[in-house]
Protein backbone atom coordinates (compact mmCIF):
# COMPACT_ATOMS: atom_id res chain seq x y z
CA UNK A 1 0.00 0.00 0.00
CA UNK A 2 1.32 3.42 -0.90
CA UNK A 3 2.27 5.66 2.01
CA UNK A 4 1.83 9.41 1.64
CA UNK A 5 4.66 11.61 2.77
CA UNK A 6 2.66 14.83 2.76
CA UNK A 7 -0.81 16.28 2.56
CA UNK A 8 -0.38 17.28 -1.09
CA UNK A 9 -0.09 13.65 -2.27
CA UNK A 10 -2.90 12.49 0.01
CA UNK A 11 -5.29 15.17 -1.22
CA UNK A 12 -4.23 14.62 -4.86
CA UNK A 13 -5.38 10.98 -4.76
CA UNK A 14 -8.72 11.86 -3.15
CA UNK A 15 -9.20 14.60 -5.76
CA UNK A 16 -8.50 12.06 -8.53
CA UNK A 17 -10.94 9.53 -7.05
CA UNK A 18 -13.62 12.23 -6.88
CA UNK A 19 -13.02 13.43 -10.45
CA UNK A 20 -16.67 12.75 -11.44
CA UNK A 21 -18.02 14.26 -8.24
CA UNK A 22 -19.99 17.54 -8.39
CA UNK A 23 -17.39 20.33 -8.27
CA UNK A 24 -18.80 22.24 -5.29
CA UNK A 25 -19.33 19.03 -3.31
CA UNK A 26 -15.77 17.94 -4.05
CA UNK A 27 -14.31 21.31 -3.01
CA UNK A 28 -16.21 21.17 0.26
CA UNK A 29 -14.95 17.68 1.11
CA UNK A 30 -11.35 18.49 0.10
CA UNK A 31 -11.35 21.63 2.26
CA UNK A 32 -12.77 19.73 5.24
CA UNK A 33 -10.10 17.02 4.90
CA UNK A 34 -7.35 19.65 4.68
CA UNK A 35 -8.70 21.39 7.78
CA UNK A 36 -8.79 18.09 9.69
CA UNK A 37 -5.19 17.28 8.71
CA UNK A 38 -3.96 20.75 9.69
CA UNK A 39 -5.79 20.57 13.03
CA UNK A 40 -4.35 17.14 13.79
CA UNK A 41 -0.86 18.30 12.73
CA UNK A 42 -1.05 21.24 15.12
CA UNK A 43 -2.15 18.95 17.95
CA UNK A 44 0.79 16.63 17.28
CA UNK A 45 3.23 19.57 17.30
CA UNK A 46 1.78 20.81 20.58
CA UNK A 47 2.01 17.38 22.20
CA UNK A 48 5.39 16.19 20.87
CA UNK A 49 7.22 19.38 19.92
CA UNK A 50 8.26 17.92 16.54
CA UNK A 51 8.60 20.03 13.42
CA UNK A 52 5.78 20.59 10.90
CA UNK A 53 7.10 18.08 8.33
CA UNK A 54 7.22 15.22 10.82
CA UNK A 55 3.88 16.20 12.34
CA UNK A 56 2.23 16.26 8.90
CA UNK A 57 3.55 12.76 8.12
CA UNK A 58 2.22 11.48 11.44
CA UNK A 59 -1.14 13.14 10.83
CA UNK A 60 -1.43 11.59 7.36
CA UNK A 61 -0.40 8.17 8.72
CA UNK A 62 -3.22 8.28 11.27
CA UNK A 63 -5.87 9.07 8.64
CA UNK A 64 -7.96 6.54 6.73
CA UNK A 65 -6.25 5.54 3.45
CA UNK A 66 -7.09 8.07 0.72
CA UNK A 67 -8.78 5.50 -1.56
CA UNK A 68 -10.96 4.25 1.27
CA UNK A 69 -11.92 7.76 2.35
CA UNK A 70 -12.83 8.72 -1.22
CA UNK A 71 -14.97 5.58 -1.55
CA UNK A 72 -16.78 6.39 1.71
CA UNK A 73 -17.47 9.93 0.48
CA UNK A 74 -18.86 8.64 -2.81
CA UNK A 75 -21.03 6.00 -1.09
CA UNK A 76 -22.45 8.57 1.31
CA UNK A 77 -23.21 10.97 -1.54
CA UNK A 78 -24.97 8.23 -3.56
CA UNK A 79 -27.05 7.28 -0.54
CA UNK A 80 -28.12 10.89 -0.02
CA UNK A 81 -29.04 11.20 -3.71
CA UNK A 82 -31.09 7.98 -3.53
CA UNK A 83 -32.96 9.38 -0.51
CA UNK A 84 -33.67 12.60 -2.38
CA UNK A 85 -34.93 10.71 -5.44
CA UNK A 86 -37.14 8.46 -3.29
CA UNK A 87 -38.64 11.50 -1.55
CA UNK A 88 -39.14 13.24 -4.90
CA UNK A 89 -40.88 10.20 -6.42
CA UNK A 90 -43.20 9.92 -3.42
CA UNK A 91 -44.21 13.57 -3.85
CA UNK A 92 -44.68 13.04 -7.59
CA UNK A 93 -46.93 10.03 -6.99
CA UNK A 94 -49.01 11.98 -4.48
CA UNK A 95 -49.38 14.84 -6.97
CA UNK A 96 -50.36 12.46 -9.76
CA UNK A 97 -53.00 10.82 -7.58
CA UNK A 98 -54.30 14.24 -6.47
CA UNK A 99 -54.73 15.32 -10.10
CA UNK A 100 -56.39 12.14 -11.36
CA UNK A 101 -58.60 11.39 -8.35
CA UNK A 102 -59.57 15.04 -7.95
CA UNK A 103 -60.53 15.27 -11.61
CA UNK A 104 -62.51 12.02 -11.51
CA UNK A 105 -64.59 13.15 -8.53
CA UNK A 106 -65.27 16.49 -10.19
CA UNK A 107 -67.64 14.56 -12.47
CA UNK A 108 -70.17 14.01 -9.65
CA UNK A 109 -72.57 16.77 -10.86
CA UNK A 110 -73.11 14.75 -14.05
CA UNK A 111 -74.72 12.01 -11.98
CA UNK A 112 -76.77 14.29 -9.69
CA UNK A 113 -78.02 16.51 -12.52
CA UNK A 114 -77.56 19.64 -10.43
CA UNK A 115 -75.20 21.27 -7.98
CA UNK A 116 -76.71 21.02 -4.53
CA UNK A 117 -75.10 22.50 -1.43
CA UNK A 118 -73.52 19.14 -0.60
CA UNK A 119 -72.29 18.61 -4.15
CA UNK A 120 -70.93 22.17 -4.28
CA UNK A 121 -68.87 21.61 -1.13
CA UNK A 122 -67.46 18.35 -2.48
CA UNK A 123 -66.82 19.88 -5.90
CA UNK A 124 -64.88 22.77 -4.33
CA UNK A 125 -62.73 20.37 -2.28
CA UNK A 126 -61.97 18.17 -5.30
CA UNK A 127 -61.22 21.22 -7.44
CA UNK A 128 -58.71 22.56 -4.90
CA UNK A 129 -57.12 19.12 -4.68
CA UNK A 130 -56.90 18.97 -8.49
CA UNK A 131 -55.41 22.47 -8.83
CA UNK A 132 -52.76 21.91 -6.14
CA UNK A 133 -51.86 18.58 -7.74
CA UNK A 134 -51.49 20.27 -11.14
CA UNK A 135 -49.22 22.97 -9.73
CA UNK A 136 -46.82 20.34 -8.42
CA UNK A 137 -47.16 17.83 -11.27
CA UNK A 138 -46.79 20.24 -14.19
CA UNK A 139 -44.83 22.93 -12.38
CA UNK A 140 -42.49 21.74 -9.65
CA UNK A 141 -41.80 18.26 -11.04
CA UNK A 142 -41.54 19.30 -14.70
CA UNK A 143 -37.79 19.87 -14.31
CA UNK A 144 -37.32 16.92 -11.94
CA UNK A 145 -38.38 14.01 -14.12
CA UNK A 146 -36.56 10.67 -14.05
CA UNK A 147 -37.02 6.99 -14.95
CA UNK A 148 -39.29 6.27 -11.97
CA UNK A 149 -41.60 9.16 -12.81
CA UNK A 150 -41.64 8.01 -16.43
CA UNK A 151 -43.01 4.63 -15.31
CA UNK A 152 -45.89 6.40 -13.57
CA UNK A 153 -46.62 8.58 -16.59
CA UNK A 154 -46.75 5.50 -18.84
CA UNK A 155 -49.98 4.60 -17.04
CA UNK A 156 -51.56 7.95 -17.99
CA UNK A 157 -53.46 6.66 -21.04
CA UNK A 158 -55.14 3.88 -19.09
CA UNK A 159 -55.99 6.18 -16.20
CA UNK A 160 -57.40 8.79 -18.57
CA UNK A 161 -59.73 6.17 -20.03
CA UNK A 162 -60.98 5.46 -16.52
CA UNK A 163 -61.47 9.21 -15.95
CA UNK A 164 -63.51 9.34 -19.13
CA UNK A 165 -65.69 6.49 -17.90
CA UNK A 166 -66.62 8.25 -14.63
CA UNK A 167 -69.02 10.89 -16.05
CA UNK A 168 -70.44 8.47 -18.62
CA UNK A 169 -71.22 6.02 -15.83
CA UNK A 170 -72.77 8.88 -13.87
CA UNK A 171 -74.97 9.71 -16.85
CA UNK A 172 -76.10 6.10 -17.12
CA UNK A 173 -76.87 5.91 -13.41
CA UNK A 174 -78.87 9.14 -13.62
CA UNK A 175 -81.01 7.67 -16.40
CA UNK A 176 -81.49 4.39 -14.54
CA UNK A 177 -82.43 6.23 -11.35
CA UNK A 178 -84.61 9.04 -12.73
CA UNK A 179 -85.43 7.71 -16.23
CA UNK A 180 -84.25 11.01 -17.66
CA UNK A 181 -81.07 12.97 -18.38
CA UNK A 182 -81.01 16.65 -17.49
CA UNK A 183 -79.62 19.31 -19.79
CA UNK A 184 -77.40 20.42 -16.93
CA UNK A 185 -75.73 17.00 -16.92
CA UNK A 186 -75.14 17.16 -20.66
CA UNK A 187 -73.66 20.67 -20.47
CA UNK A 188 -71.50 19.71 -17.51
CA UNK A 189 -70.39 16.58 -19.35
CA UNK A 190 -69.38 18.73 -22.33
CA UNK A 191 -67.25 20.94 -20.09
CA UNK A 192 -65.77 17.89 -18.39
CA UNK A 193 -64.76 16.39 -21.75
CA UNK A 194 -63.05 19.62 -22.81
CA UNK A 195 -61.13 19.69 -19.51
CA UNK A 196 -60.35 15.99 -19.96
CA UNK A 197 -58.84 16.64 -23.40
CA UNK A 198 -56.69 19.49 -22.04
CA UNK A 199 -55.47 17.35 -19.13
CA UNK A 200 -54.67 14.50 -21.52
CA UNK A 201 -52.58 16.82 -23.73
CA UNK A 202 -50.62 18.10 -20.73
CA UNK A 203 -49.96 14.56 -19.51
CA UNK A 204 -48.76 13.49 -22.95
CA UNK A 205 -46.38 16.47 -23.09
CA UNK A 206 -45.09 15.67 -19.60
CA UNK A 207 -44.57 12.03 -20.63
CA UNK A 208 -42.60 13.05 -23.74
CA UNK A 209 -40.46 15.42 -21.67
CA UNK A 210 -39.72 12.65 -19.16
CA UNK A 211 -38.93 10.21 -21.96
CA UNK A 212 -36.48 12.67 -23.53
CA UNK A 213 -34.71 13.36 -20.23
CA UNK A 214 -34.38 9.66 -19.40
CA UNK A 215 -33.01 8.96 -22.88
CA UNK A 216 -30.38 11.70 -22.44
CA UNK A 217 -29.20 10.37 -19.11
Amino acid sequence: MREFEDMKDYIALIDAKLRYFPLEEKKQHINEIKDDIVTLKEEIIAETGCNEEVAEKKAIASFVPASQLATEIIDQYNKEQDDIVSSSNFGFNISFVAVTSGFALMSLPVHYGEITETVAGSLLAYSIKFIIGCLFLFGYFHSRLDAQKLKVLRQSSLIMIVLLAFPLLGLILQYVRFETITMFSLYFLGGYLVAWAILFIFLVKLYKTAKTKVAIY
